[in-house]
This record gives structure tokens, sequence and C-alpha cells, in this order.
């Protein structure tokens, strides 16, 4: 996923791109290796768990160092309360209206549909959509909720 995506993002829109993971998977390496040697200088890589780099993350932007995203595929960790984390976080270091995506929201995993349910309650999320697929083996079930930040200045207004 982060190879196709990515590169759509970095050669369609000529953007840059953060990206926050514990690279421990071969896939992920490859990723890595790949993007950042296509894209120098465009592709930033931030190596451990999300509860931990994506706050640093929002430090830098607080201090005018980073910028804020326009996107976040949020896939981290599934349970013990960091999946509502990880959606703070994104919110947190999110431009107004950026697109939020949650991954792997579906019946399998509570946590992450309970984190986006408690984004939707709290009118953090604009334009909710959600998409389970059932994969052909060893797919299973995937599931996305996509939605929008609306930040509380602009909820009222009409985006």
């Amino acid at each position: 996923m982060l190879l196709c995506c990515a590169q759509v993002w970095l050669e369609g829109l000529k953007t840059n791109l953060n990206t926050f993971d514990v690279f421990r998977l071969p896939y992920a390496n490859a990723s890595r290796t790949f993007i950042g040697s296509e894209y120098p200088g465009r592709v930033r890589f931030f190596k451990g768990k999300s509860i931990e780099t994506v706050p640093r993350y929002i430090s830098e932007i607080s201090a005018g160092t980073a910028h804020k995203c326009d996107l976040w595929f949020v896939d981290g960790d599934h349970q013990h309360g960091v999946p509502l984390k990880d959606l703070n976080n994104a919110i947190a270091s999110a431009a107004d209206g950026a697109t939020i995506i949650a991954d792997d929201c579906t019946h399998r995993f509570p946590e992450v549909k309970a984190a986006w349910r408690t984004l939707l309650k709290t009118g953090v999320i604009a334009d909710p959509f959600n998409k389970t697929l059932n994969l052909p083996p060893p797919g299973g079930v995937k599931g996305w909720c996509v939605g929008r930040y609306a930040p509380k200045k602009g909820r009222d207004m009409q985006l």
C-alpha cells in the first residue's frame, strides 16, 4: 500500500511525504528504500511507534519547522487505546479540511471502529464514509473509514 499510494501523491502532485512506521517488515523496508531513492529530499521517514513519533512531529509543527498534513492514512496498533491516540494525533497535525483515513475500520478491529465513532460524535470528522470489502484469501475482511477534518471554527460553516 505504501508504495502505490505514495507514488500517486509524490508523482502526481509534486508534494512531500512523511511516513511513520516501525519498519520491521521486509516489504515496508523495501518500499522505504525505493520511495526514498526515487524521490530524494521529498520523503521523510519517522521510524518507531506512531504514539511516539507523531507527537514529535506535532512539536515540529508547533515550532514552525514542519507543515500540517493534508492527508493522513492511519494504520497503527489496533488495541490498548492506541487507535484513538493515533487518530487524535493525526487530527492535531492535520490541516483544515485534511482527509483522514483509518485503516482496518472493521468488526475485526473494534477499537479502530470505536475510535472513529468517537471522532464522529465530537464533530471533528465531517463527510464520513466507510467501506468494507471481503477480499479473497489471504486478504479477508478489509475496511477503511474516510472523512474530512473539520476544525471547530469551521464546523458550523458549509464545508
